[in-house]
């Protein structure tokens, strides 16, 4: 009999680790996405895309035994089953926060297909396969500021951060995301060339790899990172706002050729060092 009792708990443990993810795709000839397509949250008190084909629902839920359930890792199961009913946006209608009936972010969503994804990203967070695009760049140009930036060719407003959840009862995890704002970005009209666009994008690579770095310290923390998260972005972010500063100095905003060409080199290479602690990926959780 005990042996009996010891199996099945063993058995509940082993198959009730992951989300339950259902869905209802309501339009079925949409096509999938590919692995590089770009995919867009839409928070809950935003409106739905005026435009667009509602292509399905979803629902990310616990099943009673949940691990690795935060929100940040319930997003990246809802962007994978996006993807494969064709969905390039995400809009959030509720979304339930843990509490004493679940450890688990619930979240249920609307699932569009839109013509022109950059009507609705406000925010893109770094990944490999999307790179920036001059359509990205979206101030204004009557807003453009009068400081030290006003004779610039073009603005790259970038930001590291660091959010906290729950792992379970007793544990939590820390997530760094490295994120372009593309609403305070801008470019000059006469300036949207290929070469400007390469150094706006090394200024977005650089906040991933200063991501990377708040990672890794956090990782290695064991289970006192959560703890020593914001002090580990502070100490970090500060490197990284030093870091950008002598990039545009030492490449004259990219005007020395040679100067940008060594720096994209050094970046790549950073950025290739520490490819384990990219995100997303289950290895980049802050408590192992």
């Amino acid at each position: 009999m005990k042996k009996m009792c010891a199996v099945l708990v063993v058995a509940m443990v082993a198959v009730a680790c992951s989300p339950k993810v259902k869905t209802a795709v309501l339009k079925k000839d949409v096509g999938a996405l590919g692995q590089s397509d770009a995919i867009v949250v839409i928070d809950e008190d935003k409106p739905a895309p005026s435009k667009g084909i509602l292509v399905g629902r979803i629902r990310a839920a616990d099943t009673g035994f949940t691990v690795n359930c935060s929100y940040p890792e319930m997003i990246e199961h809802i962007r994978a089953k996006a993807k494969s009913v064709g969905a390039n946006v995400i809009k959030i209608s509720d979304w339930q926060k843990p509490n004493g009936w679940s450890t688990c972010d619930r979240i249920s969503a609307d699932l569009y297909r839109v013509d022109n994804i950059g009507d609705y990203e406000a925010e893109i967070a770094w990944t490999p396969t999307r790179k920036l695009t001059w359509e990205d760049f979206k101030k204004a140009e009557n807003n453009y500021p009068s400081g030290s930036s006003a004779n610039a060719a073009a603005v790259s407003s970038c930001g590291i951060g660091v959010t906290s959840a729950r792992k379970g009862l007793f544990s939590a995890q820390a997530f760094v995301v490295a994120v372009f704002y593309a609403n305070d970005s801008w470019v000059r009209a006469d300036a949207k060339n290929p070469a400007v666009l390469i150094h706006e994008q090394a200024h977005f690579d650089l906040a991933e790899l200063y991501a990377r770095k708040m990672r890794k310290v956090i990782k290695e923390a064991g289970k006192e990172g959560v703890l020593l998260a914001g002090a580990v972005h502070q100490r970090y972010y500060a490197e990284y706002v030093q870091r950008q500063t002598r990039y545009d100095m030492e490449t004259q905003h990219g005007i020395d050729a040679e100067a940008q060409q060594q720096w994209l080199t050094t970046i790549e290479q950073e950025l290739n060092d520490l490819k384990e602690h990219a995100w997303p990926s289950p290895e980049n959780l802050a408590t192992p």
